[in-house]
């Protein structure tokens, strides 16, 4: 993880996986509902 921090990811690629893991929450949320 801090060799991750060190090297400053961009921030699209953060957004990109921010917006994967709320699709994933979004699509549980479908199937548990």
């Amino acid at each position: 993880m801090k060799s991750r921090l060190n090297k400053k990811p961009k921030h699209k690629e953060l957004e990109v996986e921010i917006k994967i893991l709320w699709f994933k929450l979004k699509i549980k949320h479908s199937i548990t509902w």
